[in-house]
């Protein structure tokens, strides 16, 4: 799981900082891109620009993708759009009569700070969708396209009251797994189960897309604050 030691590691890897000859430097990846991401925030400004969709992929994993159909003669990588290949996730399947998916998910997987990635974070990053906290909710409308339980225009006017209790002065709401109801729901530390309001084949290819990749919830919350409690300022 490709995610954040720090907002200035990230930054010196996407920009191609180097550190000179030292050890330290035989561990930094040099990556080379056309311009600087305006945000590592799918749900922030600038959610378009295109450095920084290449920067997502580069940083987080999905929970699953498209295959592999091959590479061709230019070296670009091409992608089979009717097969999905495990990624976070090692499989997943449909109940049609309870209308939900559930994942298993893969164990094992370390964020680049240490921390364990488990179904906690995949509840927070669609808890963090739902909050539609940032400047483009772009989380909160692939889960809606999706189908996804309670995913409904509904949270805006959650989010509306939230901007009122805040310029009352008032603490902005917590940034925990708790805003999620029946919607996404973790039924041990590594499966997750998806309601939907009706049947959407959708759901898979929405989850490949980059405003869905998972967040490490650890990291993320380790640098919220009370003004900004789902980290859009930090990323």
């Amino acid at each position: 799981m490709k995610l954040f030691m720090s907002a200035v590691a990230a930054a010196a890897l996407l920009v191609g900082v180097s550190v000179g000859g030292s050890a330290e430097a035989q561990k930094t990846l040099l990556y080379l891109t056309g311009d600087v991401p305006f945000t590592l925030d799918p749900d922030g400004k600038g959610s378009t620009h295109n450095a920084s969709q290449t920067a997502w992929v580069n940083l987080q994993e999905p929970l699953i993708d498209y295959a592999v159909a091959g590479i061709n003669d230019e070296g670009v990588t091409l992608l089979d759009y009717t097969k999905f290949t495990p990624k976070l996730a090692e499989s997943w399947t449909w109940d049609a009569e309870k209308l939900t998916w559930t994942f298993k998910l893969r164990q094992g997987v370390k964020g680049c700070g240490g921390t364990t990635f488990d179904a906690d974070d995949v509840l927070y990053t669609f808890a963090r969708g739902k909050s539609v906290s940032g400047a483009a909710p772009v989380a909160w409308f692939l889960s809606n396209f999706a189908s996804i339980a309670n995913f409904s225009p509904a949270v805006f006017g959650a989010r509306a009251a939230a901007a009122k209790a805040k310029a009352a002065g008032e603490p902005a709401p917590s940034p925990d797994a708790r805003v999620l109801g029946s919607e996404v729901t973790k039924i041990d530390d590594y499966t997750v189960q998806f309601q939907l309001d009706a049947p959407n084949k959708m759901i898979l290819p929405m989850l490949t897309i980059f405003g869905l990749y998972v967040w490490d919830s650890e990291t993320m919350l380790a640098n919220a604050t009370e003004d900004d409690p789902w980290s859009h300022k930090y990323t």
